[in-house]
């Protein structure tokens, strides 16, 4: 059996020390591989890659009781911000000088603790838990094994939550398109689930909720399902209407859901002149009706998303919306387990809020 390459046989073929080639390849964390040259550092690790090195986990374990690894939580699904945030976290992790593993518990609900007892047999570093929606975590377990833990989108029980603003931009949306003379303004936002509110749908909601009341409006809710959805014809005034579609329809459905809320919306005897969609999808099916329709966006009726989806600015008409801070949220969580990692202390429970604003992407359908 051909023998397995050793980082001292590296260290042999380059004419460096051993301590060297494990800064390079063994995983070692930025502040410490900064000791060497970036230059001998890529050399180091072409040789390994040549050579067909591979770091004996297992060894690193029995060694340490520790890998050098970061565990990316996911339970935001296959949505494009969600899938967005999943890749910077591990991008940074890997800028960082971490290994990192990637679990998708978005289907694992019902089932948390065998994720749980997977994660404490990897025995990675630290989880960085991604998503948006509130999930029923048994963070002490991992703190307990001595796994730092952060929730990057996720409130989870006593630890740092990292999250953004979203408030703040859809209330300025909402303002800016009042002032502009938009009198029918009608919210487009999924059901939040009663027991596990989603704290970025309530976020959007309450961005609208303020805005409208601030201008004198009465808010009137309905749910999907209804059909009288009808506006004062009293333009002098601010008439506003939330809708809501079922919090457990996939996010692929959006679309799907934003258009048939539309249509039922257009065929009412006053139609409204502003959607604020609660994100892309929404707004990207409304925008279809309204085309088909023959409205004229912005001029009849102006759209708005959230997300910033890749094709929301190639639609027929480039969509304004929101851009979630994903990179900077990302480099939060990456900095809040660096310093647990310099201050082992540090591991015990704490509900730090690391809150960063977002940025309205202002494009035709809702000009400025």
């Amino acid at each position: 059996m051909e023998s397995r390459c050793t980082q001292a046989d590296i260290a042999q073929a380059l004419g460096v020390s051993q301590a060297a080639v494990c800064l390079a390849v063994g995983n070692a964390r930025s502040a410490r591989r900064s000791r060497l040259s970036n230059e001998v550092c890529q050399k180091i690790r072409a040789k390994a890659l040549e050579m067909g090195y591979r770091p004996n986990k297992t060894a690193q374990i029995l060694r340490t009781g520790r890998t050098t690894s970061i565990t990316i939580l996911n339970f935001g699904g296959f949505s494009e911000p969600n899938t967005l945030r999943t890749y910077e976290t591990g991008r940074l992790a890997n800028e960082a000088g971490f290994n990192f593993d990637v679990i998708d518990a978005y289907w694992h609900h019902d089932d948390i603790d065998r994720v749980v007892e997977g994660i404490l047999d990897s025995r990675p570093l630290a989880v960085i838990a991604t998503g948006a929606q509130q999930v029923e975590f048994p963070t002490e377990r991992l703190t307990r094994a001595g796994i730092h833990v952060v929730g990057n989108g996720i409130s989870l029980p006593g630890c740092p939550w990292i999250r953004y603003e979203a408030c703040v931009a859809i209330r300025e949306i909402t303002e800016t398109m009042i002032a502009a003379g938009r009198r029918r303004l009608a919210l487009l936002v999924k059901d939040t689930d009663k027991a596990n509110p989603s704290w970025q749908l309530q976020e959007r909601r309450q961005g609208f909720f303020d805005a409208v009341t601030a201008a004198g409006a009465t808010v009137r809710e309905y749910h999907a399902g209804a059909t009288d959805f009808g506006f004062s014809e009293n333009h002098d005034r601010v008439d506003a209407i939330i809708i809501t579609v079922p919090s457990h329809e996939p996010s692929f459905q959006d679309a799907q859901g934003g258009h048939d809320l539309t249509m039922s919306l257009l065929a009412a005897r006053v139609p409204p002149d502003m959607l604020v969609c609660s994100n892309d999808a929404f707004a990207i099916g409304a925008m279809s009706v309204c085309c088909r329709k023959h409205l004229r966006i912005p001029t009849d009726v102006a759209l708005s998303g959230f997300d910033n989806l890749a094709l929301s600015a190639h639609g027929v008409v480039p969509l304004t919306t929101v851009e979630q801070p994903t990179v900077e949220m990302c480099k939060a969580a990456i900095r809040i387990i660096q310093e647990k990692l310099r201050k082992p202390a540090t591991l015990s429970l704490h509900n730090e809020e690391y809150v960063f604003p977002c940025r309205i992407i202002w494009r035709d359908s809702a000009p400025k």
